[in-house]
């Protein structure tokens, strides 16, 4: 019996669970991988007891639920994968309570629930806390989600845009017997806020909203009610753009501005100390000057925009020790993105008595998909 499958972003991986038994005795599941080998398959690859949920993009970590597909708010024995270097793996534990729903595409993030008791008054015994995992110092802890009072959450999918693990979920809130379709934002701290609620058709707040599923690009697919217990429709809704952009590791390549081919900027990025160094290849300030100007740049950067300060360098001879180069520093620059694949160079250089500003794009597109899958700060 085959279960729930998922293919990897990058089209070489497909996990699913595999069930023997039948609905008298029960079902036993075990987690299984297929890889792609030139045009054809591996054949099936038992990695573990129970169901495999998602991979990430790449297929190297895989997570899922040691009790396949379990219901309620307790159980699910949820778990992680992560292949190494010689084509195998090996299982990390989760928690026995822990039920696992998605991973991001870099693996950075897993997302699931934890059961909690509900209060002696009410008629649970638990309720399902909203949860993600994030790997640090070599295990991975689990963290508690910002709630809404008065509502039960669940997650649901989360998705990197512009280098940002969103996640998507709902809440039931009990008093109105409403459900509202959620996303909750990583701030730069790798910490969440609190879910920001997704509008419904007509933007009734007493109306439902289903969320079902997100995409690199910030798509959130649903449903959602005109008015209360009224006509429905399937909705979308774009998150993109309410996304402020944050520089990574994957902005490090070369940089131009078409309008001035043969210049440009190499731009190299350290996350672990949260600067940003810019080799700016281009000419004399004059019509009649065609030497050509060496100049650097470094500084801190913070979400989408670098702060530099410019070094100019003259003097040397090619291939040669001497005469040794005079660096001084000759003005600023700021380096703001708009995202993996646009920014603006802004510069003020005293000693040539320019200011302005340059629209730059890539050069080439090998280090788009890593920028964009790339977590914030703090992953991997």
């Amino acid at each position: 019996v085959a279960g729930r499958a998922e293919i990897s972003a990058n089209g070489n991986v497909v996990v699913a669970q595999s069930g023997t038994g039948d609905w008298e005795i029960g079902y036993t599941y075990r987690a299984t991988r297929w890889v792609r080998m030139g045009a054809g398959w591996s054949a099936a690859e038992d990695i573990g007891e129970g169901a495999a949920v998602a991979a990430s993009a790449d297929g190297q970590i895989i997570v899922g639920n040691g009790d396949g597909e379990t219901w309620g708010a307790t159980g699910g024995k949820g778990w992680v994968w992560v292949g190494d270097d010689k084509g195998g793996g090996a299982v990390t534990s989760l928690g026995d309570d822990a039920r696992v729903t998605d991973i991001s595409q870099s693996g950075s993030v897993i997302i699931g629930s934890r059961p909690e008791p509900c209060d002696p008054d009410q008629w649970c015994d638990y309720y399902p806390v909203p949860v993600f995992w994030a790997e640090e110092g070599g295990e991975w802890v689990v963290h508690d989600l910002p709630r809404v009072d008065g509502a039960e959450g669940y997650v649901i999918a989360v998705a990197e845009i512009e280098s940002q693990p969103v996640i998507l979920g709902q809440w039931l809130f009990f008093d109105s017997f409403t459900i509202r379709a959620a996303v909750w934002l990583q701030e730069e701290s790798g910490a969440y806020g609190a879910p920001l609620m997704l509008e419904t058709l007509g933007a009734n707040p007493d109306s439902i909203a289903y969320a079902m599923d997100i995409n690199r690009e910030g798509v959130v697919l649903g449903w959602s009610e005109l008015k209360p217990w009224g006509d429905g429709s399937s909705v979308v809704w774009s998150l993109k753009e309410a996304l402020p952009f944050r520089i990574n590791p994957g902005i490090g390549d070369a940089w131009y501005n078409p309008e001035t081919d043969g210049q440009g900027f190499f731009i190299n990025v350290w996350e672990d100390i949260q600067t940003m160094f810019v080799g700016w290849y281009t000419y004399g300030a004059g019509a009649a000057d065609g030497s050509h100007y060496w100049m650097t740049a470094q500084g801190p950067y913070s979400d989408n925009v670098g702060q530099l300060e410019i070094t100019l360098s003259e003097g040397g001879a090619f291939d040669s020790p001497q005469p040794a180069p005079q660096r001084a520093p000759d003005g600023t620059m700021t380096i703001e993105f708009k995202s993996c694949l646009e920014g603006t160079v802004s510069y003020d250089i005293p000693s040539i008595g320019r200011q302005g500003a340059i629209p730059i794009r890539r050069l080439t597109h090998d280090q788009v998909f890593y920028c964009e899958s790339r977590s914030v700060p703090g992953g991997e």
